[in-house]
């Protein structure tokens, strides 16, 4: 009987992921701090924060709140901004929205002091998609457009594609389908100036989307095996 308890105690903490979850950081942050030093070490912990935000929130917040205590005690401010925006990106992926907003206000000053407009540009995108999560369209599109204003400064075009192309999404999503179409005309044509497979199938698919929602069944279908023959 006792050993049965037993195995039903592990199997219910392994199954929850409490005992788990902590050996798996406990292995990170062991495998970070033997590197040879504190560059080093956060660039481990940031890599693995970030591939781990999916697979396992639980470890990334955990390694997160590790690194914290690591910038802290080690005095360096290594990519301290780039964990501000995990910290974001996280706490909009679990409906934290209010904390994921502060952490991106936080890298967006961060990257506004140090003049790097395309970060800006994406601490703006992730506010865009962070209201667009929780059908907050008009805080959406003013961050998607503010988005588009900040990215539109760079040489490089295709970043600003995927912004041109929310802003889209959210005017159809607000049923403003010509405004809409202006948008990813725009992302369209950026799209083909750059000659980019990728962003010019994802434009075709939302496209797409948006005929579909106009019930134009002959246009959706053309843009659909457009999307396809790019995919």
């Amino acid at each position: 009987m006792k050993m049965r308890f037993l195995l039903i105690f592990f199997l219910t903490v392994l199954g929850s992921n409490g005992f788990g979850q902590s050996t798996l950081s406990d292995s990170l942050y062991n495998q970070a701090i033997i590197l040879e030093n504190d560059t080093a070490r956060i660039d481990y912990l940031i890599n693995a924060i970030w591939n781990y935000k999916s697979l396992d929130r639980d470890v990334s917040f955990d390694l997160l709140s590790r690194l914290d205590d690591f910038h802290e005690s080690s005095k360096v401010d290594y990519k301290v901004d780039t964990k501000y925006y995990y910290y974001g990106i996280l706490y909009k992926n679990v409906g934290q929205y209010d904390k994921s907003e502060e952490y991106l206000d936080r890298y967006y000053e961060v990257q506004k002091e140090k003049g790097d407009i395309r970060r800006m540009g994406i601490a703006a995108q992730a506010k865009c998609n962070m209201f667009f999560e929780q059908g907050l369209y008009d805080k959406s599109m003013e961050a998607g457009k503010k988005a588009i204003e900040i990215l539109e400064q760079l040489d490089n075009k295709k970043v600003v594609i995927p912004s041109y192309s929310r802003v889209g999404g959210i005017l159809m999503e607000m049923g403003r389908y010509k405004d809409a179409m202006e948008y990813h005309q725009i992302a369209l044509d950026k799209a083909l100036a750059a000659k980019d497979t990728f962003f010019l199938g994802n434009v075709m698919n939302d496209i797409g989307i948006l005929y579909e929602k106009k019930g134009d069944l002959d246009s959706t279908l053309f843009y659909y095996n457009k999307y396809r023959e790019l995919s």
